[in-house]
């Protein structure tokens, strides 16, 4: 459309641009194995009822030229190149991958032994941007450096929402994949949707623990979210 022989021509369209929608909210995104699929491809492409988008690192483009962004492909952008994970602040850092695992553990599987599995490649991208190390969506505390990250007891602070149905254990296989011993402490132990605990940012005296990832040593431990007038207030216990 144009208004003259010197204008610049402009197009109108209807606004049909909900990538939520027709992608991430679509029937093959309930799937737990998709996730992890679409968050680690670097560029893909969505063909839907309404129209095609192409979705890389740098956002999402649509059929009516519009650029959308999308948080989950911004977070896991590059694996080798995680830009966007350590160019935000601690608490960012745990509320997204808070998020991520809250998300993944809504999603359904045809076989239930497949949750610690499907979710691996993202885990792998995770622990390399925080430099640190970990299993089963549980982060060690201290980084490769030495420092604390701050990291384990909030990946611990899992719980079963009240609106969500029982969390049911998982029965692994002795052979499958090397995932027979999936800890209890673990919610890739269960199936279920779960979401964490949200004690506030640098409010918390939090008490010296250790992971399981940093010790072999077969202990029962004390999982202390803070102190208030000097009683400790107990989360729970790892073995």
């Amino acid at each position: 459309m144009s208004e003259g022989p010197d204008k610049a021509p402009f197009y109108i369209c209807e606004n049909i641009d909900d990538f939520n929608l027709h992608v991430l909210n679509g029937r093959l995104n309930k799937r737990g194995w998709v996730l992890q699929q679409h968050a680690l491809a670097r560029r893909t492409i969505f063909f839907t009822e309404h129209q095609t988008y192409f979705e890389c690192g740098d956002g999402v483009r649509c059929e009516t030229l519009t650029k959308m962004s999308n948080n989950l492909a911004a977070f896991l952008e590059d694996p080798n190149s995680p830009h966007i994970i350590m160019s935000t602040s601690q608490g960012e850092k745990i509320i997204r991958f808070q998020n991520l695992y809250k998300t993944y553990s809504g999603l359904a599987f045809t076989k239930a032994y497949d949750r610690p599995i499907a979710v691996d490649g993202i885990q792998s991208c995770l622990l390399k941007a925080f430099g640190t190390h970990g299993g089963y969506g549980i982060f060690a505390e201290k980084n490769d450096k030495g420092r604390g990250p701050g990291l384990l007891r909030r990946s611990l602070l899992w719980y079963r929402p009240p609106d969500k149905k029982e969390l049911v254990r998982i029965k692994f296989p002795q052979d499958h994949a090397g995932v027979a011993t999936v800890p209890s402490w673990s919610w890739m132990a269960y199936m279920g949707e779960v979401d964490f605990l949200q004690p506030p940012f640098g409010n918390i005296n939090w008490m010296a623990i250790r992971s399981p990832c940093e010790s072999q040593k077969k202990k029962t431990q004390c999982v202390v979210l803070g102190v208030e007038n000097g009683n400790q207030v107990h989360i729970g216990r790892i073995r």
